[in-house]
């Protein structure tokens, strides 16, 4: 063999080598590919497992969370239960007028749960409609409003309330006499007042809410440790109800009524005081006025100088001397008293009692007659005159 040949020679088998190699490299690479394959398929196999897995303990635990908030499993005990829970919301909490809860057909879902519906129809002002809303959705109960129509009732603020209330009742939830259901967390706010004043801040039926206006009153006048008493009167354009109440600094012991705004107050001393006043309306948003009143303290005036009465009539002016008698040395006296129609008769000694005339007969003259009065004096009367003619 020829240097050529052998050359040659180690050429194919050096090539045959590599061939060899080449295939069993391959076979190698093919079998850690194969291999690597079989190992991402596995492990997509195990992660879409632990996926399904987790997404099973998920449910289980929102299946657990739903059967814990959820009405009785019995179908017509839920339905009892939840008609008088949702009666008691609207009538007795939120104090809602002419609330009517009616029963809707219930229907089964698959075999997991019942969907249970009710009709709920009231009349309410907007702040009694937010405190219901926020008692409704702060209970951790599978409940919806599925659909809510407003009215208002003419030009007042009540308004006519109608909605649809929906309820579930998981077929596995505990079995329970009375609801009970735990506080929820699905409100922003934790407080109502926040959606109180938020709501009703927005007058949504009916016009811009117009302040009451407070009226003028001049200087009220009073007197040390005797009462004064006056009225803060104030309008309200929507005829509302109006809360009266003081505002800054008050006298000592000064006191108003909040319904009607009398404001009484007893002074101590002399001076001059002011009391500020606030009203406020009862609109949306409620709205107010304040009025500031003057109150002067100052000593009585002197009591008036008394004034004699005018004497009343006299009887004596119509008591008139009629008549002298004479039988057997016996004078006898007599007296017409006009006003009464009788005819005294008198001797001397005999009282004499008619009007401002009071005493004893002291001497019977044939033309004139001496009575001693009561006060020590003594008059005479002539015949034909009356007792108050009579001289001293």
């Amino acid at each position: 063999m020829t240097k050529r040949e052998k050359t040659l020679a180690l050429l194919v088998g050096a090539l045959l080598i590599l061939l060899v190699g080449w295939s069993i490299v391959g076979r190698i690479s093919s079998a850690f590919d194969t291999r690597n394959n079989t190992l991402d398929s596995l492990t997509e196999e195990i992660a879409d497992k632990e996926m399904i897995v987790d997404h099973g303990e998920r449910a289980a635990r929102q299946l657990a969370s739903f059967e814990a908030s959820s009405l009785p499993g019995d179908p017509a005990l839920a339905r009892s239960l939840y008609q008088g829970w949702l009666l008691e919301l609207a009538k007795e909490k939120v104090d809602l007028a002419g609330v009517k809860v009616g029963s809707l057909p219930s229907r089964p879902v698959g075999d997991v749960y019942y969907q249970h519906a009710f009709s709920l129809t009231c009349e309410g002002d907007l702040q009694q409609l937010t405190e219901f809303l926020y008692e409704f959705h702060s209970v951790g109960l599978l409940h919806r409003i599925a659909r809510l129509h407003i009215k208002p009732v003419g030009k007042t603020k009540t308004l006519a309330l109608s909605m649809t209330v929906e309820a579930a009742s998981m077929n596995n939830a505990p079995h329970v006499t009375e609801l009970n259901p735990p506080p929820a967390s699905r409100l922003q706010h934790a407080d109502l007042e926040t959606y109180v004043t938020s709501i009703l801040n927005r007058n949504t039926f009916a016009p811009a809410n117009k302040p009451p206006q407070l009226a003028t009153l001049g200087t009220q006048r009073g007197n040390p440790n005797q009462s004064i008493r006056f009225q803060a009167k104030a309008s309200d354009p929507e005829n509302g109800s109006l809360s009266y109440a003081f505002e800054g600094e008050v006298p000592d012991g000064a006191k108003i009524d909040a319904r009607t705004g009398e404001i009484t107050w007893t002074p101590t001393a002399i001076g001059e005081y002011q009391v500020s006043v606030r009203v406020t309306d009862s609109g949306l948003p409620a709205r107010t006025d304040t009025a500031d009143y003057s109150i002067q303290v100052e000593d009585p005036p002197p009591p008036p100088a008394e004034t004699p009465e005018p004497p009343g009539f006299d009887p004596a002016t119509q008591a008139v001397v009629t008549g002298i008698t004479d039988a057997f040395g016996q004078r006898k006296l007599f007296i017409t008293v006009r006003t009464e129609g009788v005819i005294l008769k008198l001797r001397e000694g005999d009282v004499v009692d008619v009007g401002t005339v009071k005493g004893k007969v002291k001497r019977i003259n044939p033309d004139e007659v001496e009575i001693e009065t009561d006060d020590g004096g003594s008059i005479i009367v002539e015949l034909g005159d009356s007792l108050v003619d009579a001289r001293a």
